[in-house]
Protein backbone atom coordinates (compact mmCIF):
# COMPACT_ATOMS: atom_id res chain seq x y z
CA UNK A 1 0.00 0.00 0.00
CA UNK A 2 1.51 3.58 -0.82
CA UNK A 3 1.24 6.55 1.60
CA UNK A 4 1.47 10.30 0.13
CA UNK A 5 1.44 13.43 2.45
CA UNK A 6 0.48 15.96 -0.07
CA UNK A 7 -2.55 17.61 0.33
CA UNK A 8 -5.46 17.01 -2.52
CA UNK A 9 -5.09 20.73 -3.41
CA UNK A 10 -1.14 19.95 -3.95
CA UNK A 11 1.04 18.80 -6.69
CA UNK A 12 4.99 17.54 -6.86
CA UNK A 13 7.42 18.05 -9.36
CA UNK A 14 10.63 15.98 -10.83
CA UNK A 15 12.99 17.29 -8.69
CA UNK A 16 10.70 16.76 -5.27
CA UNK A 17 9.16 20.47 -5.18
CA UNK A 18 5.51 20.40 -3.58
CA UNK A 19 3.40 23.30 -4.89
CA UNK A 20 -0.21 23.97 -4.78
CA UNK A 21 -2.24 24.07 -7.78
CA UNK A 22 -3.48 27.26 -9.09
CA UNK A 23 0.03 28.86 -7.78
CA UNK A 24 2.71 30.22 -10.44
CA UNK A 25 4.95 27.31 -9.75
CA UNK A 26 1.65 25.01 -10.81
CA UNK A 27 1.52 27.47 -14.37
CA UNK A 28 5.01 27.27 -14.84
CA UNK A 29 4.66 23.41 -14.25
CA UNK A 30 1.78 23.56 -17.65
CA UNK A 31 4.87 25.17 -19.75
CA UNK A 32 5.36 22.26 -22.90
CA UNK A 33 9.54 22.52 -23.08
CA UNK A 34 10.06 22.31 -26.71
CA UNK A 35 13.53 21.67 -26.13
CA UNK A 36 14.98 18.16 -26.87
CA UNK A 37 16.40 15.90 -23.88
CA UNK A 38 19.60 16.24 -25.70
CA UNK A 39 22.28 18.38 -23.64
CA UNK A 40 19.30 20.07 -21.71
CA UNK A 41 20.67 20.51 -18.28
CA UNK A 42 18.07 22.21 -16.06
CA UNK A 43 14.21 21.64 -16.64
CA UNK A 44 11.69 24.02 -18.01
CA UNK A 45 10.55 24.96 -14.68
CA UNK A 46 13.51 25.55 -12.84
CA UNK A 47 14.70 28.00 -15.44
CA UNK A 48 11.75 29.96 -14.80
CA UNK A 49 11.65 30.14 -11.51
CA UNK A 50 15.14 31.34 -11.43
CA UNK A 51 14.04 33.87 -14.22
CA UNK A 52 11.23 35.10 -11.68
CA UNK A 53 13.01 35.37 -8.58
CA UNK A 54 15.76 37.43 -10.10
CA UNK A 55 13.28 39.83 -11.75
CA UNK A 56 11.62 40.12 -8.15
CA UNK A 57 15.34 41.07 -6.88
CA UNK A 58 15.59 43.86 -9.47
CA UNK A 59 17.18 41.86 -12.29
CA UNK A 60 16.09 42.77 -15.62
CA UNK A 61 18.35 40.96 -18.53
CA UNK A 62 19.49 38.00 -19.00
CA UNK A 63 23.43 38.96 -17.83
CA UNK A 64 21.53 40.22 -14.96
CA UNK A 65 19.72 37.02 -13.97
CA UNK A 66 22.58 35.38 -14.79
CA UNK A 67 24.67 36.89 -12.60
CA UNK A 68 22.39 36.62 -9.70
CA UNK A 69 21.92 33.28 -9.89
CA UNK A 70 25.63 32.27 -9.95
CA UNK A 71 25.85 34.47 -6.60
CA UNK A 72 22.68 32.37 -5.20
CA UNK A 73 23.73 29.10 -6.88
CA UNK A 74 23.83 27.31 -2.98
CA UNK A 75 20.13 28.52 -1.97
CA UNK A 76 19.13 28.22 -5.20
CA UNK A 77 20.18 24.89 -6.02
CA UNK A 78 18.74 23.64 -1.94
CA UNK A 79 15.63 25.49 -2.56
CA UNK A 80 15.00 23.67 -6.33
CA UNK A 81 16.04 20.56 -5.80
CA UNK A 82 18.86 20.46 -7.34
CA UNK A 83 21.76 18.33 -7.57
CA UNK A 84 24.44 20.28 -8.57
CA UNK A 85 24.49 24.20 -7.68
CA UNK A 86 26.03 25.12 -11.59
CA UNK A 87 23.22 27.99 -12.46
CA UNK A 88 22.31 28.65 -15.74
CA UNK A 89 24.22 30.78 -18.41
CA UNK A 90 22.86 33.68 -19.74
CA UNK A 91 22.37 32.63 -22.93
CA UNK A 92 20.12 29.84 -21.55
CA UNK A 93 18.16 32.29 -20.04
CA UNK A 94 17.77 34.17 -23.41
CA UNK A 95 17.19 31.37 -25.35
CA UNK A 96 13.52 30.21 -22.98
CA UNK A 97 12.75 34.47 -24.12
CA UNK A 98 13.19 33.66 -27.29
CA UNK A 99 11.97 29.90 -28.01
CA UNK A 100 9.40 29.40 -25.45
CA UNK A 101 7.90 32.30 -23.28
CA UNK A 102 7.85 35.62 -24.89
CA UNK A 103 9.08 38.51 -21.97
CA UNK A 104 5.94 40.32 -22.30
CA UNK A 105 3.98 36.71 -21.63
CA UNK A 106 6.07 36.06 -18.52
CA UNK A 107 5.79 39.31 -17.29
CA UNK A 108 2.37 39.46 -17.26
CA UNK A 109 2.52 36.34 -15.23
CA UNK A 110 4.86 37.66 -12.86
CA UNK A 111 2.39 40.96 -12.49
CA UNK A 112 -0.68 38.77 -11.96
CA UNK A 113 0.81 36.61 -9.17
CA UNK A 114 2.19 39.80 -7.42
CA UNK A 115 -1.13 40.98 -7.38
CA UNK A 116 -2.55 38.20 -6.25
CA UNK A 117 -0.12 38.27 -3.22
CA UNK A 118 -1.53 41.53 -2.44
CA UNK A 119 -5.32 40.86 -3.44
CA UNK A 120 -7.61 41.82 -0.25
CA UNK A 121 -4.76 43.72 1.63
CA UNK A 122 -4.86 47.03 3.21
CA UNK A 123 -1.82 48.41 2.30
CA UNK A 124 -0.30 51.81 1.04
CA UNK A 125 0.53 51.71 -2.63
CA UNK A 126 2.46 54.19 -4.45
CA UNK A 127 2.68 56.00 -7.89
CA UNK A 128 6.41 57.01 -8.53
CA UNK A 129 7.92 57.98 -11.52
CA UNK A 130 11.61 56.31 -12.39
CA UNK A 131 13.92 57.47 -14.72
CA UNK A 132 15.89 54.77 -16.18
CA UNK A 133 19.62 54.14 -17.60
CA UNK A 134 19.79 50.83 -20.03
CA UNK A 135 16.73 49.31 -19.27
CA UNK A 136 12.89 49.13 -20.66
CA UNK A 137 9.85 47.64 -20.49
CA UNK A 138 8.72 44.72 -22.57
CA UNK A 139 6.57 45.85 -25.63
CA UNK A 140 6.96 49.04 -25.25
CA UNK A 141 8.75 51.27 -27.25
CA UNK A 142 12.18 52.09 -25.86
CA UNK A 143 11.99 55.01 -23.08
CA UNK A 144 13.78 56.57 -20.23
CA UNK A 145 10.97 57.01 -17.90
CA UNK A 146 8.14 54.87 -16.30
CA UNK A 147 5.51 55.26 -13.97
CA UNK A 148 5.35 52.50 -11.31
CA UNK A 149 2.64 51.90 -8.58
CA UNK A 150 4.05 49.57 -5.66
CA UNK A 151 3.40 48.38 -2.09
CA UNK A 152 5.29 50.92 -0.10
CA UNK A 153 5.84 48.24 2.72
CA UNK A 154 6.51 45.43 0.25
CA UNK A 155 8.59 46.77 -2.37
CA UNK A 156 7.16 44.99 -4.85
CA UNK A 157 5.80 46.91 -8.03
CA UNK A 158 2.48 45.48 -9.31
CA UNK A 159 2.27 47.72 -12.36
CA UNK A 160 4.22 50.08 -14.77
CA UNK A 161 3.61 51.77 -18.04
CA UNK A 162 5.95 53.68 -20.52
CA UNK A 163 6.10 57.42 -19.67
CA UNK A 164 6.04 58.89 -23.84
CA UNK A 165 7.91 61.92 -24.48
CA UNK A 166 4.74 63.98 -25.51
CA UNK A 167 2.82 62.63 -22.06
CA UNK A 168 3.60 63.08 -18.55
CA UNK A 169 2.57 61.35 -15.26
CA UNK A 170 -0.68 62.33 -14.89
CA UNK A 171 -2.36 61.04 -18.59
CA UNK A 172 -0.32 57.70 -17.96
CA UNK A 173 -1.39 57.58 -14.01
CA UNK A 174 -4.63 56.04 -15.30
CA UNK A 175 -3.42 53.36 -17.22
CA UNK A 176 -1.34 52.00 -14.34
CA UNK A 177 -4.16 51.91 -11.58
CA UNK A 178 -6.73 49.93 -14.14
CA UNK A 179 -4.29 47.25 -14.10
CA UNK A 180 -4.67 47.05 -10.67
CA UNK A 181 -7.36 45.82 -8.02
CA UNK A 182 -7.67 48.95 -5.73
CA UNK A 183 -10.36 47.10 -3.59
CA UNK A 184 -8.82 48.20 -0.13
CA UNK A 185 -6.19 49.94 -0.93
CA UNK A 186 -4.69 53.46 -0.17
CA UNK A 187 -3.25 55.30 -3.09
CA UNK A 188 -0.59 57.60 -2.86
CA UNK A 189 1.84 59.58 -4.79
CA UNK A 190 3.62 63.13 -5.34
CA UNK A 191 1.67 66.46 -5.59
CA UNK A 192 1.76 66.48 -9.43
CA UNK A 193 -0.44 63.45 -9.37
CA UNK A 194 -3.22 64.78 -6.95
CA UNK A 195 -5.53 65.70 -9.65
CA UNK A 196 -9.50 64.97 -9.53
CA UNK A 197 -10.05 62.52 -12.23
CA UNK A 198 -7.51 60.42 -10.98
CA UNK A 199 -9.03 60.93 -7.44
CA UNK A 200 -12.76 59.56 -9.07
CA UNK A 201 -10.84 56.93 -11.01
CA UNK A 202 -9.84 55.71 -7.34
CA UNK A 203 -12.78 55.94 -5.83
CA UNK A 204 -14.40 54.05 -8.77
CA UNK A 205 -12.29 50.96 -8.52
CA UNK A 206 -13.15 51.18 -4.74
CA UNK A 207 -9.49 52.65 -3.05
CA UNK A 208 -9.10 55.27 -1.43
CA UNK A 209 -6.16 58.05 -2.09
CA UNK A 210 -4.01 60.41 -0.02
CA UNK A 211 -2.56 63.19 -1.76
CA UNK A 212 -0.10 66.50 -0.57
CA UNK A 213 -1.68 69.91 -2.19
CA UNK A 214 1.03 71.94 -2.97
CA UNK A 215 1.62 75.12 -5.56
CA UNK A 216 0.00 73.45 -8.65
CA UNK A 217 -3.47 73.94 -6.87
CA UNK A 218 -2.80 77.39 -5.25
CA UNK A 219 -6.27 77.80 -4.17
CA UNK A 220 -6.94 74.59 -2.40
CA UNK A 221 -3.68 74.93 -0.94
CA UNK A 222 -4.49 78.66 0.83
CA UNK A 223 -8.04 77.53 1.59
CA UNK A 224 -6.52 74.35 3.59
CA UNK A 225 -3.97 76.27 4.99
CA UNK A 226 -6.43 78.85 6.39
CA UNK A 227 -8.42 76.19 7.88
CA UNK A 228 -5.78 75.19 9.77
CA UNK A 229 -4.25 78.52 10.88
CA UNK A 230 -7.59 79.04 13.25
CA UNK A 231 -6.95 77.85 16.77
CA UNK A 232 -9.65 75.53 18.30
CA UNK A 233 -12.45 78.12 19.84
CA UNK A 234 -10.72 81.49 19.02
CA UNK A 235 -12.85 84.09 19.52
CA UNK A 236 -13.62 86.39 16.35
CA UNK A 237 -14.79 89.96 16.54
CA UNK A 238 -19.12 89.59 15.93
CA UNK A 239 -18.70 86.44 15.54
CA UNK A 240 -17.58 84.38 18.84
CA UNK A 241 -15.98 81.45 19.34
CA UNK A 242 -15.06 79.78 16.40
CA UNK A 243 -15.60 75.83 16.72
CA UNK A 244 -13.25 73.13 14.64
CA UNK A 245 -12.91 69.84 14.43
CA UNK A 246 -10.26 69.09 14.47
CA UNK A 247 -7.87 66.11 15.24
CA UNK A 248 -5.03 65.23 16.31
CA UNK A 249 -2.34 62.49 16.20
CA UNK A 250 1.63 62.74 17.26
CA UNK A 251 4.29 59.95 17.34
CA UNK A 252 7.78 59.89 17.50
CA UNK A 253 10.48 57.56 15.30
CA UNK A 254 14.19 57.75 16.41
CA UNK A 255 16.66 56.12 13.93
CA UNK A 256 19.42 56.59 11.48
CA UNK A 257 20.73 59.51 14.19
CA UNK A 258 17.96 61.72 14.17
CA UNK A 259 14.34 62.03 16.03
CA UNK A 260 11.41 62.60 13.74
CA UNK A 261 8.14 63.65 15.70
CA UNK A 262 5.19 63.83 13.15
CA UNK A 263 1.92 65.82 13.96
CA UNK A 264 -0.64 65.28 12.15
CA UNK A 265 -4.15 67.35 12.09
CA UNK A 266 -7.18 66.78 9.78
CA UNK A 267 -10.57 67.94 9.81
CA UNK A 268 -14.01 67.47 7.75
CA UNK A 269 -14.59 70.81 7.86
CA UNK A 270 -14.29 71.65 4.04
CA UNK A 271 -16.11 68.78 2.48
CA UNK A 272 -19.00 70.79 1.55
CA UNK A 273 -16.74 73.54 0.31
CA UNK A 274 -14.01 71.73 -1.91
CA UNK A 275 -15.16 69.95 -5.21
CA UNK A 276 -13.06 67.16 -4.37
CA UNK A 277 -14.08 63.53 -5.34
CA UNK A 278 -14.61 61.79 -2.49
CA UNK A 279 -13.08 64.15 0.39
CA UNK A 280 -13.43 62.92 3.39
CA UNK A 281 -10.76 64.80 5.12
CA UNK A 282 -7.91 67.86 4.58
CA UNK A 283 -5.03 67.64 6.37
CA UNK A 284 -1.76 69.09 7.95
CA UNK A 285 1.15 67.59 8.51
CA UNK A 286 4.32 68.58 10.34
CA UNK A 287 7.72 66.82 10.39
CA UNK A 288 10.17 68.12 12.97
CA UNK A 289 13.70 66.72 13.03
CA UNK A 290 16.06 66.50 15.36
CA UNK A 291 19.78 65.56 15.09
CA UNK A 292 22.21 63.65 17.03
CA UNK A 293 25.47 63.15 17.40
CA UNK A 294 26.87 61.58 20.55
CA UNK A 295 23.96 62.03 21.91
CA UNK A 296 24.18 65.75 21.21
CA UNK A 297 21.96 67.80 18.97
CA UNK A 298 23.85 69.10 15.88
CA UNK A 299 20.96 70.30 13.77
CA UNK A 300 16.80 70.89 14.02
CA UNK A 301 14.42 71.35 10.94
CA UNK A 302 11.18 71.06 10.43
CA UNK A 303 8.99 70.92 7.37
CA UNK A 304 5.01 71.00 6.62
CA UNK A 305 2.37 68.95 4.35
CA UNK A 306 -0.89 70.06 3.30
CA UNK A 307 -3.16 67.74 1.44
CA UNK A 308 -6.74 65.80 0.92
CA UNK A 309 -7.74 62.54 1.46
CA UNK A 310 -10.66 60.41 1.05
CA UNK A 311 -9.78 58.53 4.48
CA UNK A 312 -12.36 58.82 7.37
CA UNK A 313 -11.15 59.82 10.82
CA UNK A 314 -11.20 56.30 11.88
CA UNK A 315 -8.77 55.37 9.16
CA UNK A 316 -6.10 57.83 8.59
CA UNK A 317 -2.88 58.16 11.19
CA UNK A 318 0.77 59.45 11.05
Amino acid sequence: MEYSTLKPWQGISETGIIYEFGSLYARFEEIEDPRKARGKRYSLVTLLVIIFLGKLCGQDNPVEIADWAANHAEQLAELLGLERIWMPHHNTIRRVYQNILREEEFNQMAQEYSQQEHAGKREVLALDGKTLRGTGISDHKKNDHVLSLYGVESQHVLAQASVDRKENEITVAPRVLEQVDLSGKVITGDALLAQRKLSSQIIEQEGDFIWPIKDNHPRLLADIQQLFAIPDETPRPGFGKVLTDFQCVNTVNKGHGRIEKRILHTSTMLNNYLKWPGLAQVYRLERQFTWLRKGQVIKRSCETEFGVTSLSKTSISC
